[in-house]
């Protein structure tokens, strides 16, 4: 997150698991045309594929934008 970024500004998200790994799901998103969802590291898949994280590893580069502040970890939008 740069300096002059507020919270309020920073993009949020939550861990999901799909294919072999974790991934970042935006909350704010802006939906295909094929119904896909894109992880924030840009993997795709069909929202009946997605589940609560699990024991699965965590994809490298969306647990990077998190600890770095690019993104802030929310809980899914049906637990919130």
């Amino acid at each position: 997150m740069s300096d002059d970024q507020s919270i309020e500004d920073t993009p949020t998200g939550y861990w999901a698991a799909f294919g072999y790994q974790n991934h970042i799901l935006l909350n704010r998103f802006v939906p295909r045309d094929d119904g896909k969802l894109t992880a924030l590291c840009g993997v795709l898949t069909p929202p009946a594929e997605v589940s609560e994280k699990d024991d699965r590893p965590v994809c490298a580069w969306c647990a990077e934008q998190v600890q770095t502040g690019q993104v802030r970890v929310e809980l899914p939008p049906d637990t919130a």
